[in-house]
């Protein structure tokens, strides 16, 4: 589990790309950066108690035809997922 742990900082890089999104858009950059933390925080919260994985509230998350299902479509696609596995072997 050792390699899971660096995933932190790619967690808040996350965080970080979407704080500075919303600013760009527009969003005051603390009140950007307060959202982005709270919604973050909100969904790693929801993920303390799971015990047989996450498989479902990926599904969960997602509205047929939504912005969620959009956005895992094209990470997917990217490979994003497939890298994060690939440097947790690595590290």
């Amino acid at each position: 589990l050792m390699s899971v742990t660096g995933m932190m900082a790619p967690f808040y890089a996350s965080l970080s790309a979407a704080q500075k999104w919303a600013a760009k858009q527009g969003v005051e950059e603390t009140a950007s950066s307060r959202f982005v933390g709270a919604l973050f925080h909100s969904l790693a919260d929801n993920c303390k108690a799971q015990g047989n994985g996450f498989d479902h509230i990926v599904a969960e998350s997602q509205t047929p035809g939504g912005l969620n299902e959009q956005a895992l479509r094209e990470l997917k696609a990217s490979g994003v997922y497939t890298l994060l596995e690939a440097e947790m072997d690595v590290i």
